[in-house]
C-alpha cells in the first residue's frame, strides 16, 4: 500500500475500537468514520469502482490488505465485523469486537 497515512489512520481508529471504556456514541462514531474513510479512498481511485456493490467489495479488500501490512497479529474477528458493518455478511458483529470488551 502507497499510502502510510491512510494505513496510519485506520491502525489508529481500529486501536480505538479495541480500547475498554470508551463511550458507545464515540464506538459509533469510530465505526462510522473506519467505514466511511474506506469506501471514500475507494471512489477516490479512477481506476477502482465507483458503485456499489463494487465500492464496498474494494473497500474491504482495502481494510484486510492495511490491516494485515502494519498488524500481521490481528484478531481473526476484524475482517467478518468489517465484513459485516458493511453489509458483505448479515450477522451483526461478534459481542465484544470493536465494542472495547
Amino acid at each position: 500500500m502507497a499510502d502510510p497515512d491512510l494505513v496510519d489512520e485506520l491502525q489508529k481508529t481500529v486501536r480505538y475500537l479495541e480500547e475498554k471504556g470508551n463511550p458507545a456514541a464515540d464506538q459509533e462514531k469510530g465505526w462510522e468514520h473506519l467505514l466511511e474513510t474506506i469506501r471514500s479512498r475507494v471512489k477516490a481511485f479512477a481506476a477502482l469502482p465507483s458503485e456499489e456493490p463494487g465500492v464496498t467489495d474494494a473497500a474491504y479488500c482495502l481494510f484486510l490488505h492495511s490491516l494485515a501490512i502494519r498488524r500481521m497479529h490481528f484478531s481473526p474477528v476484524w475482517p467478518d465485523t468489517v465484513a459485516k458493518l458493511l453489509g458483505i455478511t448479515q450477522a451483526a458483529p461478534p459481542e465484544g469486537v470493536g465494542d472495547g470488551r
